[in-house]
């Protein structure tokens, strides 16, 4: 793990998302603990990763595919949430967004994929 590459991904959603991204964490799938981010929240990597297990058991109850990338929480005040798995690793991502602030289609479109190449170079290194 290059934890230097994984604070430069960090940096760059920051940079390329402005004051659309309120805060970030990655952290793991077996303990919720951060291992890096920014306006970090614990009790957040708690609830989004139990709500990420709860949703891979249901979709499995439901034989749906369960290889399940990321969910998205619309919130109030055009807030949102997105939740990930870092494929290929025991990582998870989540990010308070603010859509007042950045639009969606250049967060889902353009940061997000971008984001995802860096951290899951970084994670795997």
């Amino acid at each position: 793990m290059n934890v230097s590459a994984i604070q430069k991904a960090i940096d760059d959603v920051k940079k390329n998302g402005g004051d659309g991204i309120v805060a970030m964490d990655i952290f793991g799938r077996q303990d919720s603990m951060a291992i890096a981010g920014f306006n970090t929240n614990p009790q957040a990597c708690a609830l989004f990763n139990r709500i990420f297990s709860q949703l891979i058991k249901s979709l499995e109850g439901a034989n749906f595919p369960t290889n399940l990338s990321y969910y998205t929480l619309m919130l109030e005040d055009g807030k949102a949430v997105f939740v990930g798995h870092i494929k290929g690793s025991e990582f998870m991502y989540g990010m308070l967004t603010d859509f007042t602030k950045i639009q969606q289609g250049m967060l889902t479109n353009i940061i997000l994929p971008q984001f995802i190449k860096q951290i899951t170079s970084a994670i795997n290194e």
